[in-house]
């Protein structure tokens, strides 16, 4: 959607002094470029002009609190589940979509259904068609949970007594073939992807009922033997491979990522594009019983230790997933200390029936829809009422993330001058030598402060100019697109909802 004006950016990509960690109130120091000086650091370097920052003037902010409407941002909240069935394919529908933007949806769940192709390539034809579900995604304003499956059979009763074929699974040297035709699919189409699930393999793709990848045991379970492991292990290296590194990929059990990648956690901030720093967590039994239905083991007083695990990893890497069973653990009390535990950035508002009614009936389902994901609430700033062409002005905030995860996939912090009369900018280049603002290490229940310097341009006109921060979506495709915007969670004049900007104050240009 473009905006309705002429529209300019004048962008900075923020700030100056900038901690990482819990706001702090020391006054920022002035020391000399340092060649050495790593990124991220508070050091100060020679600007285009000299900055005094005496007459800033406080900013206050008020908060949307998290029981009112569900605040619909990218990336995180609640899903719906889509299913394409290729062998009988009809793309997602635009009036559908439609229908979740009014609910305060921006997810879906796109699960492909790739059964026709067990024992054979993906046809033509079929990689079109999966390719214009992304473009529908796009045209929409959604983004998608991408999972393939070769098998989606609706079962009833007890899945332990269903009888799986042969065929639940393409073989390995099928499916890897399947996967490189896919990579394509994945480039061309990253943009409108917020996760990819690993699947493939088991029924739902989701990692256990497999009679080419597991072997079931009486009284164990289906559990994959020496070989069917190192088959799975490849699998995996394989996706990694296909999916672009600014994406991050889920895989279903924790135990399963440890297997892999070792038990020791990620540090927040730090790396985010090996093997091990892309893949994330996908609870599809949350709040079950029996270490919810097995996704955490149960067996050898496992089960708290990978919880402990998970609260921790989900700082740096992706978790979600939907509940599937109601019981006496799923209702508002439990489900809003587990997804903050869980660290929780999306849940399926379709499954399971029975615990969302539970959580509309209980008043909690707006609560847990604006708490998962990252929200982000300006809290305090200060910012200077009047600045001359060509002189610099000071903008300090407070962020607070009282989201319970981070953001995990990378988009850049602006700052924008639009002129109150005209609703028109300046576009001029970002001041050199200011380091990069990363949202994503906004940390959950963190509060971050930044401090902004930002040259107006000699040529601007003297005007009454919002101050506008904007964080768009990190792909040049989406960038200039209002629905990929984040808005923050803030009352009173912040929020400018059709091109979905934040202002922030208002500065005079003389």
């Amino acid at each position: 959607m473009k905006t309705n004006f002429f529209l300019f950016a004048l962008v900075v990509l923020a700030c100056c002094q900038l901690s990482l960690s819990q706001r702090s109130t020391k006054k920022p120091t002035t020391k000399k470029p340092s060649k050495t000086a790593k990124p991220g650091k508070s050091t100060e370097r020679p600007g285009p002009s000299k900055l005094s920052c005496d007459q800033s003037t406080p900013l206050k902010f008020s908060s949307l609190g998290t029981d009112k409407d569900l605040l619909a941002n990218p990336e995180r909240g609640y899903y719906h589940h889509h299913e394409i069935k290729l062998s009988k394919y009809s793309k997602l529908s635009d009036e559908e979509m439609k229908k979740w933007a009014k609910e305060g949806v921006t997810l879906a769940l796109m699960i492909f259904n790739i059964e026709p192709f067990v024992k054979k390539p993906l046809s033509d034809d079929t990689l079109k068609n999966i390719a214009a579900d992304f473009g529908a995604l796009r045209k929409g304003g959604m983004k998608g949970i991408v999972r393939f499956s070769y098998n989606q059979t609706d079962i009833k009763g007890d899945p332990d007594k269903y009888n799986f074929p042969k065929t639940t699974d393409a073989e390995k040297s099928q499916l890897l073939s399947h996967i490189k035709q896919l990579a394509t699919i994945f480039k061309d189409n990253v943009d409108v992807i917020n996760v990819v699930q690993i699947g493939f393999i088991g029924h739902w793709g989701e990692w256990y009922y497999s009679r080419n990848y597991a072997t079931e045991k009486k009284g164990e379970g289906w559990k994959p033997d020496k070989k069917q492991q190192a088959d799975r292990d490849e699998i995996v290296k394989a996706l990694m491979q296909a999916v672009p590194k600014s994406r991050m990929l889920q895989i279903r059990y924790p135990s399963a990522k440890m297997r892999l990648y070792g038990n020791e956690n990620l540090k927040p901030g730090g790396d985010r594009t090996s093997e091990r720093a892309r893949l994330g967590i996908h609870n599809d039994c949350f709040l079950a019983k029996g270490g919810d239905e097995g996704t955490f083991e149960t067996e050898n007083n496992k089960e708290a230790a990978q919880r402990k695990w998970l609260e921790q990893e989900g700082l740096s890497v992706m978790v979600s997933g939907e509940s599937c069973q109601k019981n006496d653990k799923t209702g508002c009390t439990e489900a809003k200390k587990q997804i903050e535990k869980q660290r929780f950035t999306y849940l399926n508002t379709d499954f399971k029936e029975t615990v969302i009614k539970e959580w509309r009936n209980d008043k909690c389902y707006n609560y847990i829809g604006n708490k998962i994901g990252y929200r982000f609430e300006l809290v305090k700033g200060s910012l200077q009422s009047t600045v001359k062409k060509g002189a610099s002005f000071c903008l300090s905030l407070d962020i607070k993330n009282s989201g319970v995860a981070p953001l995990y996939n990378e988009r850049p912090l602006e700052i924008i001058l639009r002129d109150q009369k005209t609703k028109q900018s300046k576009s001029v280049k970002p001041i050199p030598y200011q380091p990069k603002v990363d949202p994503r290490s906004f940390l959950p229940g963190k509060t971050t402060s930044i401090q902004v310097t930002v040259q107006v341009p000699s040529e601007l006109s003297p005007s009454q100019y919002d101050v506008i921060l904007n964080l768009p979506d990190g792909s040049p495709s989406l960038k200039d697109e209002p629905k990929y915007r984040i808005l923050f969670a803030n009352g009173g004049k912040v929020h400018d909802k059709v091109n979905r900007f934040n202002i922030i104050g208002q500065i005079t240009v003389q």
